[in-house]
């Protein structure tokens, strides 16, 4: 993603706003051949872009729908400040620092096995926590952060729906 402040004159540095492919070789095949780009676009605000996309990476042959928050700035976007299924049934409500762990807010629409990652801005894992089987309703999950430097972060929950992420930043 890109975009400009000047009418196109200059735009800010590309930057990604997924993490992984789509593969959509399956897709079609397991949806009667339903396809893909239907449902891609973008939707923007005074303050944010939110790009939305059709997306095949689980390779089962289910169609997911994402979308991402990207916070617009003069200046030169920080990324992504969000990001997930629309359709996975969970939301991270918000990310709070509790000494040595880090405790995440989230509220789940049906019952899922929740895992949790915390990655750094190299999308390498600095943190998993497996929360088991989940109930609905509002559910706090812990990871713990004692190791790591300070930086951006990014919180992503998984359940069997799809996933969803927020970004968080540790100042030691």
């Amino acid at each position: 993603m890109t975009y400009s402040f000047d009418g196109g004159r200059t735009f800010i540095n590309d930057f990604a706003v997924t993490a992984a492919p789509s593969d959509f070789t399956t897709v079609g095949r397991r949806n009667g051949g339903f396809g893909i780009g239907e449902y891609t676009q973008v939707l923007t605000t005074s303050e944010y872009a939110i790009p939305v996309w059709a997306d095949g990476r689980t390779g089962n042959g289910d169609l997911n729908i994402l979308a991402a928050f990207v916070l617009l700035s003069p200046e030169g976007s920080s990324g992504v400040e969000r990001a997930g299924a629309v359709t996975a049934g969970m939301s991270i409500e918000r990310i709070e620092l509790r000494g040595e762990q880090l405790a995440v807010h989230c509220t789940l629409d049906h019952p899922l096995h929740a895992r949790l990652h915390v990655v750094n801005m190299l999308g390498q894992e600095a943190a998993t926590v497996d929360g088991g089987m989940m109930q609905p309703g509002q559910q706090w999950l812990y990871a713990p952060i004692s190791g790591l430097p300070s930086g951006r972060y990014f919180v992503r929950l998984e359940g069997e729906a799809g996933a969803v992420s927020a970004s968080f930043v540790l100042a030691k």
